[in-house]
């Protein structure tokens, strides 16, 4: 049996984290899912994050032409290819 921790975390970082999760995937995962993903070398150099960061900015003006519609069993089985 492995031992557990309790760690206090505001409403907005509970939110979040719900956010990121997939379903069936417990806080647990999804925090080690992001601490691996954050330890990988696959990082964005800083003209690929100034990039996505221009296309998330159009998509939130409404503006999505040029980009593909995706549905949400996808997006997550994208995720979940990216994230192996």
């Amino acid at each position: 049996m492995s031992l557990t921790k309790t760690i206090k975390i505001s409403e907005e970082t509970h939110k979040k984290l719900t956010d990121l999760g997939f379903k069936k995937e417990t806080y647990d995962d999804i925090i080690n899912r992001l601490i691996k993903n954050y330890d990988s070398d696959d990082h964005l150099t800083p003209e690929q994050e100034a990039k996505y960061e221009s296309m998330i900015n159009e998509i939130k003006k409404g503006n999505r032409k040029g980009f593909k519609e995706f549905n949400d069993e996808d997006l997550d089985e994208k995720i979940r290819e990216l994230s192996n």
